[in-house]
Order: C-alpha cells, then sequence, then structure tokens
C-alpha cells in the first residue's frame, strides 16, 4: 500500500512532483476508542515513514491535478499577504477545507465551542457558492437553463479546488441535484437525493461510509431536511404566545434556531461516539457564527477573483471578510471558556448505531 510521509514543515514540495524519501517506517497506532491503522488502511495506507528526508527527482507534470494544486497555492499567497493570523488561516480553512495554517490553540476552542464544521468544506459552501451564481445570473436576465448550467459548473470547479473529499463530493451531488430540480420546475426530495448519492458514492469508494465527516455531512442534511420545518413550526406556536413586540423580534431567530437544533440533533451523537466530548452550548454559540459565514465565503472569492485584476479591491474585499472571521474567533475563544463547553460524555456506540 501507499506510506504516510512525515516531514518537517520547512520541506517544499508540489502536488505530482517525484521524489526520493529515505525516513523510519513504522505501524500506524491502534488506541481503545480509534484505529489510526484503520483509518489510514481505508485510505489505502499500511504504514508511516516519520523524520523523513525528501529529495526532487522530478518536476511534477502539467495535468489536471497540478493546476489545480497551483491554483489553491496562490489562493493561499494571496489571503496570507492580505489578512494577519488567524483571519488568514480561517479564510483558507472556510474557502477550501486547508486547516493546517490555524494555530492549534484557535483549532482546539472551535471544538469546544462545537462550531468546528464551520472549518470544514461542506453542503453549506456548495449552496453559497450556486445561490450567489445564480442570483448574479437572474439580475442579468440569464434563461434558466443556462443559469442552471453555468451554476452547476462554478459548484463543480469550487468542488475540484475544494479537495472533492468524500464529503465534499456527496455536497456536490446534492447541490447539482437541487440545482437541476429547480431549473426543471421538479421539487427535490432529500432523501432520496442522498440516497442517490450514497450510491454513486459508495459505487466508486465503498469506505467513505467510514469517514466521520462523511458521515456528519450525511447525517447533518438528512437531520436538516426532516427536522427543520417542524422545529420551526413548533417554535412558532411558542412565540405567538409571547407579548407582541418580543415576539415580533423572536420571528428573526426562528429559521436560524431551527436550523441549528435539527444539524445539531444528528451531529452532536456522532461526534460524542467519536471523540467522546460533546458542547453543551453548541446550539448558541452556532447562532452567532453560523449566519456570518455566508459573507465570509462571498468576501473571500470576490477578494481572490479581483486579486490579479484589481488589488485594491481585492484587499477591501478581503478586510470585510477580516473583520467577520475576527467575530467569529473571538467568539470561539470566549465560548470555549464558558462552562459546559467541552463535556465528556462515554456513549455506548450500540446506541448511535440503532
Amino acid at each position: 500500500g501507499a506510506v504516510l510521509v512525515r516531514a518537517p514543515l520547512t520541506t517544499r514540495v508540489m502536488q505530482g512532483e517525484q521524489v526520493r524519501v529515505t525516513g523510519r517506517l513504522i505501524s500506524p497506532f491502534v488506541a481503545d476508542r480509534f484505529s489510526y491503522a484503520d483509518y489510514l488502511q481505508r485510505q489505502g495506507i499500511s504504514g508511516i515513514l516519520t523524520n523523513a528526508a525528501i529529495e526532487s527527482v522530478a518536476p511534477p507534470a502539467t495535468n489536471l491535478a497540478t493546476l489545480l494544486s497551483q491554483m489553491r497555492n496562490t489562493a493561499r499567497g494571496a489571503i496570507n499577504a492580505a489578512l494577519p493570523e488567524p483571519a488568514a488561516g480561517l479564510l483558507i480553512a472556510i474557502l477550501f477545507g486547508d486547516e493546517n495554517g490555524i494555530a492549534p490553540p484557535v483549532s482546539d476552542a472551535f471544538g469546544a465551542a462545537g462550531i468546528a464544521h464551520v472549518l470544514a468544506v461542506s453542503g453549506f459552501n456548495m449552496i453559497v457558492v450556486a445561490g450567489a451564481v445564480q442570483a448574479t445570473l437572474n439580475r442579468l436576465r440569464f434563461p434558466r437553463i443556462p443559469a442552471a448550467v453555468i451554476s452547476v459548473v462554478a459548484v463543480l470547479i469550487y468542488a475540484l479546488l475544494a479537495g472533492a473529499s468524500a464529503a465534499i463530493l456527496r455536497a456536490t451531488f446534492m447541490s447539482v441535484l437541487l440545482i437541476a430540480g429547480t431549473a426543471l420546475r421538479r421539487k427535490t426530495f432529500i432523501p432520496a437525493s442522498l440516497a442517490f448519492s450514497l450510491i454513486v458514492l459508495t459505487t466508486f469508494d465503498p469506505l467513505a461510509l467510514w469517514d466521520v465527516g462523511w458521515q456528519l455531512s450525511f447525517f447533518t442534511v438528512l437531520a436538516l431536511s426532516q427536522f427543520a420545518v417542524p422545529i420551526a413550526t413548533t417554535l412558532s406556536r411558542v412565540t405567538n404566545h409571547l407579548p407582541a413586540p418580543i415576539a415580533s423580534l423572536s420571528v428573526l431567530a426562528i429559521e436560524p434556531l431551527a436550523t441549528t437544533l435539527a444539524a445539531q440533533a444528528a451531529a452532536l451523537p456522532i461526534i460524542a461516539l467519536y471523540f467522546g466530548t460533546i458542547s453543551l452550548i453548541a446550539p448558541i454559540i452556532n447562532l452567532l457564527v453560523v449566519p456570518v459565514q455566508p459573507a465570509i465565503m462571498l468576501f473571500g472569492i470576490l477578494g481572490l477573483i479581483t486579486a490579479g485584476l484589481a488589488p485594491t479591491f481585492a484587499q477591501f474585499w478581503f478586510w470585510c471578510a477580516g473583520v467577520l472571521l475576527i467575530w467569529t474567533a473571538n467568539t470561539a475563544r470566549t465560548a470555549a471558556n464558558l462552562p459546559f463547553a467541552e463535556t465528556a460524555i462515554n456513549i455506548i456506540a450500540t446506541l448511535i448505531t440503532l
């Protein structure tokens, strides 16, 4: 099988480059609650090469993979040049799912606060990209079918740039089905679309079912489709009994709260099973953080698009994203220090699988 190479951070290698590697070959560890060996084996990796020395043998060939890698590196460079840390690392993670640039204390704060999902590319990102493209094309009065085709192409390009992992591919399938259904004026039935994406993905990669990120993404979307509306309806009935001024204000919070509660209902059991901790304050913190994520994405994408054409405008968009990124980071840090932010829980696996 393949070997996972661990080399110093100062090592500079490009995707597709041919290298000669020497180091100490070891076996992945197996713990009581988690088998790193099984995790790597599902990716075709059978060993780890530590303290590796890497020597370049041949430059990367010109193909789609190397082109995408170069585009990601260019985007990372533009973001790092425009924003300070932790904003730069957070924006790269939100746009491309690459968390390597985030300092461990910041990453730990997001995990403790229950908002680590905002740092992963998911269906949420695809919806934002597709929605922005379609809204722009609708304003330009594009015909319905061509607008849908362009939106699908935009989603596919974004999925490739983000790495096309199992969770991203699932989100891409779902987004494409939703766009196609809307263009054809057919109502999308989310459980059926999820089942179709499951069949397609596991046909090519049966081991995708064991990917934790894929499981979280799959069951979160399923919960949103089944529980968000009933929760919102229940909350509306409760707020109808409140005094008029309070009821009017609470209407604005019903949809975000219902969405958050539905998503957390699916995510928390899986998080508890795999990581042994849950955040009891996660629903509240998500209400503070999630609503600003579409704006962060759109500002970041606008910054990247204009970086090579008009650097001044690009810097403006990056600054706009930076303000919201600092809000997100500070909220995560503050929440991580609150009581019940990270509560240990020992849950029986059969309770989840049932």
